[in-house]
């Protein structure tokens, strides 16, 4: 191949990573196939031949519309973009983006009423843009039992990416699998406007029994979750791994599952007072001191905090456990391999909150002169805490 040929092939390749989304709403199911079918349609139009290879000018005229739009998702600049603001109209919590053109398509929030999904659960992993060994894992293990009609599974990450490589591979990966949503943020500590997002989301486009919301170095034993909850409470429930360090207590965000009526309380909080934290388990403790008959359950068969002594290749870790946190790639797909989730052949019923812990509120003030403490704020005041949207590292220590 001439230089110059090579030139030509790696210009159209550009344009397919800048509007392949506009091709794909043609109904290829392929990049090739999708530009055949654009190509095709415009040419005939004009009297030209499909097979004819498409030039610059022609692409430009027959697709102005696509490239100009994908040209605002994948514009890079020099600056930290400006944040998508949280508002408030009538009490009520919103997110203004459809005007927002810096970035990938943010994912929006639109109320389907009586037409929204009618499901068991709905799960929402939390992930970070460059995270994609470990959305690969996850694929490849229990995410594949996210094909029940039970359970809706998606990721979500932050939408507001300005590096334009790390958007061509977002965009890529979503037109492949199209599980992966983009919420309206920067990125660094910003947990708890996630969360509200993620919870907005869900309520308006689903109707669940129950939300799960994980961390995408989470093992999930999926299917041994999937035949207990039927039998769990339907109201009222928060189930996770407690932290208890007297005088409080807060649900670990790392996975969290709420019964739809919690998920409603929170978001029917007045927008003008509603208090948002960095962190989202912080916040949302905060959010459930104001809710009666709450029922903590606290469950010992989530792993929080993997040792190096526990063994991933064990086999049959679901027989005991129901959950595995710091499961990074390498570990998540041996546990995929031996996980042994066949479902539950015995259900525990919810524990007993006081013998784990005496305290059931929270206070934020405990964590004063530490790194996670932040003085909450209405979310409509829309604070950066932390004043950068780098990469929130976690306990694996590297991307």
């Amino acid at each position: 191949m001439t230089d110059s040929a090579m030139h030509e092939e790696l210009k159209v390749r550009d344009r397919w990573n800048l509007f392949g989304p506009c091709a794909m709403a043609l109904g290829g199911s392929s990049p090739a196939q999708s530009w055949k079918g654009l190509i095709h349609l415009k040419y005939h139009d004009v009297g030209w031949k499909a097979n004819e290879a498409p030039t610059g000018v022609v692409v430009l005229l027959v697709n102005f519309k696509c490239y100009k739009d994908a040209l605002k998702v994948t514009r890079v600049v020099s600056i930290r973009p400006s944040r998508i603001m949280v508002q408030e109209a009538n009490g009520k919590i919103f997110w203004q983006t459809s005007n927002v053109h810096l970035g990938l398509p943010i994912t929006p929030i639109r109320d389907l009423g009586h037409k929204r999904t009618r499901v068991l659960l709905v799960i929402i992993v939390s992930t970070s843009p460059v995270r994609w060994k470990r959305r690969e894992a996850t694929r490849n293990t229990w995410w594949r039992y996210c094909n029940s009609t039970e359970v809706a599974c998606h990721f979500f990450t932050d939408g507001r990416n300005t590096d334009k490589e790390i958007q061509r591979q977002l965009l890529t990966e979503k037109l492949r699998y199209d599980d992966i949503k983009f919420q309206p943020l920067n990125g660094g500590r910003e947990f708890g406007l996630r969360f509200l997002y993620h919870a907005m989301w869900a309520s308006a486009t689903y109707d669940f029994q129950y939300f799960l919301r994980a961390d995408d170095d989470y093992f999930v034993c999926l299917k041994k979750l999937l035949h207990e909850l039927p039998l769990r409470p339907k109201q009222n429930l928060c189930w996770g791994h407690f932290h208890c360090e007297p005088p409080i207590t807060w649900i670990d965000e790392s996975w969290m599952i709420f019964t739809p009526d919690i998920i409603e309380s929170f978001l029917k909080q007045d927008a003008r007072t509603m208090l948002c934290h960095p962190h989202a388990d912080q916040q949302i403790a905060i959010w459930l001191n104001n809710m009666s008959n709450r029922v903590y359950f606290h469950d010992e068969r989530l792993i929080l905090d993997r040792k190096d002594s526990f063994d991933v290749g064990a086999g049959n870790v679901c027989q005991k456990y129901l959950g595995i946190h710091q499961a990074y790639a390498p570990q998540m797909l041996l546990l995929g391999k031996n996980s042994g989730d066949n479902g539950a052949k015995q259900v525990p019923p919810v524990s007993n909150f006081s013998e784990h812990c005496k305290h059931t509120t929270f206070n934020y003030k405990v964590f004063e002169g530490g790194d996670f403490f932040f003085k909450p704020r209405p979310c409509v005041s829309n604070i950066e805490w932390v004043k950068t949207n780098r990469l929130w590292i976690g306990r694996e220590g590297k991307i």
